[in-house]
């Protein structure tokens, strides 16, 4: 079992959105892992970003 983290979305939102996500699938090996862990791992590392960016902007401009 996996750690739930804040940038995480309910599987009952992936559900709305696992239909687009698979019909972008080419003709591939099956899937070891699941596509929910993989797009919140997505959502994981785009938060973290986005925050390290702003504290960047912040330090930057108090200089």
């Amino acid at each position: 079992m996996r750690k739930n983290y804040p940038s995480d979305i309910s599987r009952e939102q992936f559900e709305k959105i696992r239909f687009q996500l698979e019909t972008f699938r080419k003709q591939t090996r099956p899937r070891t892992v699941d596509l929910y862990d993989v797009f919140c791992g997505i959502l994981y590392v785009l938060r973290l970003s986005i925050k390290q960016g702003s504290d960047r902007n912040i330090t930057q401009s108090t200089i």
